[in-house]
């Protein structure tokens, strides 16, 4: 099952993204187990405008429901939280972005991500 990341971030037009390759969808599942449960966060904090998130689908198709959203140091899957401890995980999954999305769009993101 191909997996697709999603940079959340436009209003009003589509947002930009990948398909993680059979060596990074091992690594992301491989973090995603490894990461601590949290306390749930409110999805209310998250801005209004502007970057939003990394949100991964199961699926290639754009309204397919999310399997996660990292943003922050949150990592929100089914409902529940996850610690995305000093962002490691929201920057290793935008890295594997980079050469597929605009330079200026990732410079931008990564920015926002530190």
């Amino acid at each position: 099952m191909a997996l697709r990341v999603v940079v959340d971030l436009f209003s009003g037009r589509p947002n930009p993204g990948w398909t993680l390759d059979v060596a990074n969808e091992a690594e992301f599942r491989r973090r995603l187990e490894l990461a601590r449960t949290a306390p749930s966060r409110d999805s209310r904090l998250l801005p209004g405008l502007g970057y939003r998130g990394l949100v991964v689908r199961a699926s290639e198709e754009e309204n397919a429901p999310e399997l996660c959203r990292i943003h922050g140091e949150s990592i929100v899957v089914s409902g529940s939280s996850r610690l995305d401890a000093g962002r490691q995980f929201e920057r290793w999954l935008l890295s594997t972005g980079k050469g597929v999305l605009e330079p200026s769009l990732f410079e931008m993101v990564k920015l926002d991500v530190g």
